[in-house]
């Protein structure tokens, strides 16, 4: 008697997932027709002057080392997750050029916790190590004592519109500093 109530009992269990296991599908199918088309960005590309591994932006140990060659090396609408440090232009009459639609985001600590050596780097924007560690775009390219060799503008952006109302360009957690403009169009 015993043997067949625990024989009934891993039966009903058995169809029991069976059944959780359709519903979860099907909610999950159900789920996934009534989201419509998606659009998804592209993954974020780091950057991190201090960066050692591949350069190729792929995380913060593979991290660009040069801002401008992550924004040459960035998709249309895509992302760029800067780390703290300071960024020069290596061309000295545009300064950094975005000709696409990016949003580039500065104020990551990255993989720089000296508390925490195991801390792998911010992966959500949301988490920001900290009040926006400082991240610099500097147009001091020159020596630093004179101002007429800087860059004559640190950013340029050349004609970047947005889609739907959102910006075109985004900017976020920077500081700008020493470009050089002088005269009335500039």
């Amino acid at each position: 008697m015993q043997i067949r109530l625990v024989r009934s009992a891993h039966r009903f269990i058995r169809h029991c997932l069976l059944l959780a296991i359709a519903i979860v599908g099907a909610g999950a199918i159900l789920l996934s027709t009534r989201a419509g088309p998606q659009t998804l960005e592209p993954l974020p590309l780091f950057v991190d002057i201090q960066a050692t591994g591949n350069n190729d932006g792929s995380s913060w140990v593979n991290a660009f080392t040069s801002l401008d060659a992550a924004i040459a090396a960035a998709q249309d609408t895509g992302s760029l997750w800067i780390a703290q440090g300071t960024y020069k232009p290596a061309n000295g009459n545009t300064g950094f050029y975005i000709d696409k639609r990016l949003k580039l985001y500065g104020g990551f600590l990255g993989p720089h916790d000296l508390s925490d050596p195991s801390y792998l780097g911010e992966l959500q924007l949301q988490v920001r190590r900290g009040s926006y560690q400082r991240t610099i775009l500097d147009g001091d390219i020159g020596s630093p004592v004179a101002n007429a060799d800087n860059v004559e503008h640190v950013v340029t952006i050349e004609s970047v519109s947005g889609v739907d109302g959102k910006a075109g360009v985004i900017l976020d957690g920077f500081r700008i500093n020493s470009g050089y403009a002088l005269g009335v169009n500039e």
